[in-house]
């Protein structure tokens, strides 16, 4: 804004009584997401009954030519049906999904051609949200200046406050983002899945790792694009930065999401929501998505932001209530619409 110039707008008002404050609100610096994301078809779920959601889903994917995106509204967490698209249409799309005003979620599917080697880190690179707009040449040049990397279960990609120069990728598996507390408690933040990128915080912010990532349940291949190659693209290609802005605002939309949900309700209604990624969209008592029939209990402790005794405890309420069943410890199937109650009812 230019400053005025004349000498008595710099001067003070007395305040009236009579006169309302007046509130100055300043543009959005990014237009909303149907402005920025060419949608080729929308389908609300939330008007679609149940039992038809997936065909629903499914149909309206498969009828989009390589490179649509499906806009989908819904009232839950889309995270099981990401889970059967990549048994079903392994390595043909790339997701990126924010929860709304609390209430919804609105998800954005790429359909991708599938590769012919969908574990590679070229292939990865297609179907990552964040590389979608930009041309295959460019990211073959940047699959080739990448490296990857083989993370066994539950080890450590870096930890937090460490160096860590990179972007990373999901080829395959799981990366489990978490934050130790000053009392030692260890936070579980997010799960990254297959085409997910990780280090977005770090990647601007001097290279230093604010979280701890984990390849969780399951062995983990990652691929890691040097942080300076990184830079260098995204301050010469304002589409990658488009995106990469976007996807780091919506990463910072669920911390925030996570933390309030931390502060504010009970445990047992934290571990209900953290088990709702887990649980099939079906009615009644299905099994449990994988990985998580392979969680042990330190690690359902660390997704309530709890101690294994207390959440020894929250499982079996839950169990006790008709919402789960175990077996030698592990969760191996779970009621959806009884976990929402527990998840969602419990916040008051």
């Amino acid at each position: 804004m230019v400053p005025p110039t004349h000498s008595n707008a710099l001067r003070q008002r007395k305040p009236s009584r009579n006169r309302r404050p007046r509130i100055v609100t300043a543009p959005a610096v990014f237009p909303p997401f149907g402005d920025r994301i060419k949608i080729t078809k929308s389908i609300d779920l939330r008007s679609v009954a149940p039992r038809t959601r997936r065909h629903s889903l499914f149909s309206a994917f498969d009828g989009m030519p390589d490179g649509g995106i499906l806009h989908v509204v819904s009232e839950d967490d889309l995270r099981p049906l990401r889970d059967e698209f990549e048994r079903v249409r392994t390595a043909s799309t790339a997701w990126m999904q924010s929860r709304r005003d609390g209430v919804h979620w609105e998800t954005f599917i790429r359909r991708v051609a599938p590769p012919s080697a969908p574990a590679s880190v070229e292939a990865s690179l297609k179907r990552s949200w964040l590389f979608g707009k930009v041309s295959p040449e460019y990211v073959h040049a940047l699959s080739a200046s990448a490296r990857s990397a083989q993370i066994a279960r539950g080890h450590v990609i870096v930890e937090q406050g460490l160096p860590f120069p990179y972007l990373g990728v999901v080829i395959s598996g799981l990366v489990q983002s978490s934050v130790t507390a000053p009392d030692g408690k260890e936070i579980w933040l997010c799960d990254r899945l297959a085409g997910d990128v990780f280090g977005e915080g770090n990647l601007l912010g001097g290279g230093v790792s604010c979280v701890r990532y984990v390849a969780r349940a399951t062995d983990t291949l990652v691929a890691l694009l040097n942080a300076g190659t990184m830079r260098d693209a995204l301050s010469t290609n304002p589409a990658l930065m488009n995106e990469f802005v976007l996807l780091a605002s919506e990463s910072n939309r669920a911390l925030v999401e996570r933390i309030a949900s931390l502060m504010a309700q009970p445990i047992v209604a934290r571990l209900a929501g953290a088990l709702l990624a887990y649980a099939d969209t079906r009615e009644g008592m299905n099994p449990a998505i994988g990985p998580l029939p392979q969680f042990r209990h330190h690690e359902l402790a660390l997704m309530a932001g709890t101690g294994r005794d207390l959440v020894y405890r929250a499982l079996t309420r839950l169990e006790n209530d008709g919402v789960l069943q175990r077996s030698n410890g592990r969760i191996i199937a779970l009621n959806r619409r009884k976990l929402e109650r527990f998840a969602h009812l419990m916040k008051h």
